[in-house]
C-alpha cells in the first residue's frame, strides 16, 4: 500500500515513517512526494552541469526518500554514475527520471 506524504516538512515525516515502519517490521511503502524530490533533482542537475563532484551529497539526501522499485532502480543507476564520475550519464538519468516523475527541472549552472 502506498501513501503520498503531504506535509509542510515532508522529508522529516517520510524519514520518521520509514524508521517507524522498520521498527515495527511493517513492509508498507511510503512514496515521497515529487514536491520533496524536485528541489533535490534541480540542485543535483545544476551541480552536474558544473561537473561538481559534491553532487554525491545531494544524492545521499535522496537515498532515504526513495523506497519503491522503479525509483530505487533509478537511484542505483545515479549512484553508479556518480561513483564513476560519469556526470553526463548521471545528468541524463536525472533528466529522464524527472520527466517520468513529472518534475520540471531548472537547469541553470551555479
Amino acid at each position: 500500500m502506498k501513501h503520498k506524504v503531504e506535509s509542510t516538512n515532508k522529508a522529516d515525516l517520510s524519514n520518521q515513517i520509514s524508521d517507524s515502519q522498520k521498527d515495527q517490521g511493517n513492509d508498507t511503502e511510503v512514496e515521497t512526494s515529487t514536491d520533496v524530490l524536485a528541489p533535490l533533482f534541480s540542485k543535483a542537475v545544476a551541480m552536474l552541469l558544473n561537473f561538481d563532484s559534491s553532487v554525491e551529497k545531494v544524492v545521499e539526501e535522496i537515498v532515504p526518500l526513495v523506497n519503491n522499485g522503479k525509483r530505487q532502480e533509478r537511484l542505483i543507476s545515479v549512484q553508479s554514475a556518480v561513483d564513476s564520475y560519469d556526470f553526463e550519464t548521471c545528468l541524463s538519468i536525472f533528466r529522464e527520471w524527472a520527466e517520468e516523475e513529472g518534475i520540471k527541472l531548472e537547469e541553470n549552472k551555479i
